[in-house]
């Protein structure tokens, strides 16, 4: 099965891997691959089995099998670092291929241990549970960088983002509360959305810093 994906250049040892929410694909996620790119950063975007270009059937509990075989990709290009920065389902996703014993039950295939090392995660509105993820134990066990974005009036956003605030124990400096119901990517394009990359952009540099 063939997961269409694009590469935008830019360091060729550490990359920003861009994970889409439920009922979008990777195009969601162009704008702000370009800007990486253009500051410097490899961006990669893919389309989830089944979304966009990519074959299969949507399977929500096949999408972390998929996001290893996006860091697998990103390893056999010579990457050794990642950042995974996801959307909805795409947050959960990321947080759960941290998980390097591959516990989730469906995990199976490829695993993330053949990419580079998930040095970073960015979860813009995600799920603590997504159609049978659940990353919360992986929210709770995560040694690496971890910053969480959500919007006050996207209620189960709302109740997440407080959940992984909790079990994470993320410092204020990692999380970003914001006004309106925007969801997702959506928050990127809403009146509050310059605050929300900016903060991104921000985490990124503070684990790339060198």
């Amino acid at each position: 099965m063939q997961l269409d994906a694009r590469l935008f250049l830019g360091d060729r040892q550490r990359i920003v891997i861009l994970l889409h929410q439920y009922a979008a694909d990777q195009t969601s996620w162009f704008d702000q691959a370009h800007a990486l790119q253009q500051a410097g950063y490899s961006a990669l975007t893919f389309d989830f089995r089944g979304y966009g270009e990519s074959e299969g059937s949507e399977d929500p509990t096949q999408i972390v099998v998929d996001v290893d075989a996006a860091l697998t990709f990103a390893g056999a290009q010579g990457y050794s670092e990642a950042i995974l920065v996801g959307a909805s389902m795409g947050g959960t996703a990321a947080l759960v291929a941290t998980d390097e014993s591959g516990a989730e039950p469906e995990r199976t295939a490829v695993t993330s241990r053949d990419g580079p090392a998930i040095v970073g995660v960015v979860a813009l509105s995600a799920p603590v549970e997504f159609a049978g993820l659940d990353a919360s134990v992986a929210a709770a066990e995560l040694d690496t960088p971890f910053a969480v974005v959500a919007a006050l009036h996207d209620e189960s956003a709302k109740t997440s983002f407080d959940e992984f605030v909790e079990l994470a124990s993320i410092p204020v400096e990692e999380r970003l509360l914001v006004g309106g119901n925007a969801h997702g990517t959506e928050l990127l394009r809403s009146p509050y959305g310059y605050s929300v990359w900016t903060r991104v952009l921000r985490f990124i540099g503070s684990i790339w810093s060198a």
